[in-house]
């Protein structure tokens, strides 16, 4: 009886670890994107084009026109 609680006890945890481990993954790529976005950051053209293209600047003598998404 003993034996068998500690096999369901094992698994659990394994199953626990498992879970854990795709977190730790999926963790270590989001600081890996957010460190490439970092570097990105340093490019003033990467900042220029983000600017541009988030929050709708223009240059002087530039007109900005807005398509409507169907």
């Amino acid at each position: 009886m003993t034996l068998w609680n500690q096999i369901g006890k094992l698994q659990e945890r394994a199953e626990k670890v498992t879970a854990l481990d795709q977190k730790y993954k999926e963790t270590q790529q989001v600081n890996e994107d957010n460190k490439r976005e970092i570097a990105r950051l340093n490019d003033p053209e990467y900042v220029e084009q983000k600017i541009r293209k988030e929050l709708h600047y223009v240059k002087q003598g530039e007109t900005l026109f807005y398509v409507p998404k169907e």
